[in-house]
Parts: C-alpha cells; sequence; structure tokens
C-alpha cells in the first residue's frame, strides 16, 4: 500500500467533529469558536504528529479572521464565499466519514484557495498557526526531557516564546522526564519531528 493517503481512526474522528463545530461556528460568524477549534487541532498536530490536524488549524484560524471583517461581509461576494465554504466543509466532513482522503484533501485545497482569494493575509494566517504549531511541538520535546534552549532551538523557534507557551500550560511546573541520557533523547526527539 505505498503511496496510499492514511489516517487514523482516532485522528479522523477528531477531525470529524472539528469539520461538524466548524460549519456551525462558519454559519453563526462566530470568530472565537473557529479560532478555539484551530487551537484544538494544533493540538493534535502535536499528539499525532499529522499535517492534517496543521491544515484544518489553517482554515480555521483563517475563516476567523475573516468572518472578523465585518466589511467584507457586507460584500456581495460575501453570500457566494459563505455558501462555497458551508459547501466545501460539508463535502470535507462527508470525505472523511468515507475514507476517501484524496477527495477530502481536494476539498481543503479548494477552501484554502477560495481564502487566498479573498484575504491578501492568508500567508501570514499560516504563518501564524504553524509558529503555533511549533511551539506546542516544542513543549513535547521538552516535557521528553530536552532544555528549554534546545528544544526551542530543534522547532526552530526563540526560547521566549517556548517559554511563555510553557509557563501558560503549568508544564514548567513539572519536572522534565530525566530517565534516559540526553543523547537519546536527542535521538527520540529529532525521530519523532523528522530532524536530521
Amino acid at each position: 500500500m505505498r503511496g496510499e493517503l492514511f489516517l487514523e481512526d482516532d485522528l479522523r474522528e477528531v477531525m470529524i467533529e472539528a469539520l461538524d463545530d466548524a460549519q456551525v461556528a462558519f454559519g453563526a460568524i462566530n470568530s472565537n469558536k473557529l479560532k478555539e477549534i484551530s487551537d484544538y487541532t494544533l493540538h493534535y498536530a502535536g499528539i499525532f504528529q499529522d499535517s492534517y490536524s496543521v491544515s484544518i488549524a489553517v482554515i480555521m484560524y483563517s475563516l476567523a479572521k475573516i468572518v472578523e471583517k465585518r466589511k467584507f461581509r457586507a460584500k456581495k461576494e460575501w453570500e457566494r464565499f459563505n455558501a462555497g465554504i458551508l459547501y466545501s466543509l460539508s463535502r470535507a466532513r462527508g470525505m472523511l466519514q468515507k475514507n476517501n482522503l484524496k477527495q477530502y484533501l481536494a476539498e481543503l485545497k479548494k477552501i484554502l484557495a477560495a481564502i487566498g482569494r479573498v484575504d491578501e493575509k492568508f500567508g501570514d494566517y499560516v504563518t501564524e498557526v504553524i509558529q503555533k504549531a511549533k511551539i506546542k511541538k516544542g513543549s513535547l520535546v521538552y516535557e521528553h526531557g530536552l532544555s528549554v534552549g534546545r528544544a526551542a532551538e530543534l522547532m526552530g523557534v526563540s526560547p521566549w516564546e517556548l517559554m511563555d507557551y510553557l509557563g501558560k500550560t503549568k508544564i514548567l511546573d513539572e519536572s522534565p522526564i530525566m530517565s534516559k541520557p540526553v543523547s537519546e533523547r536527542l535521538d527520540t526527539a529529532r525521530r519523532i519531528f523528522n530532524i536530521k
């Protein structure tokens, strides 16, 4: 089954739930809920080490930023954009339910393209969500025993960003796992995050 797309059942269920919530939140113009969904799926990106969660997180965050723009919602393009996004979210959910990952990804691409056409700041949203994902992954590396500085370096974030996140999650209050030598923990972290 080389080259075949695969998604773990647990992650697939999380993504289906996220898409269900997204349809309701986007339909209700609820930017806060869309941001919550983005954060929630980023959490799973750290657990499952997958790009599917990151894609959903980027889409949800971007949609949240768009619905915050009242001027855009007042334009005639809004109705078409709104209907198209809701349709694609529904189709993406259906394809995921059927485990048709190829069509699921095609729907996500349609959503990303639609967002890119209506919002010139789309690239900034992608960057912001990816930065959040790196910080969350850095916290996982730290939890496995690496220093804050080394975890930040591995993930390409600043130690201050990682410390800020760790402080908010109370991870700093807990002792990192020290059962393995540093070199072994570093090898594990590199393997987990595909870093050479």
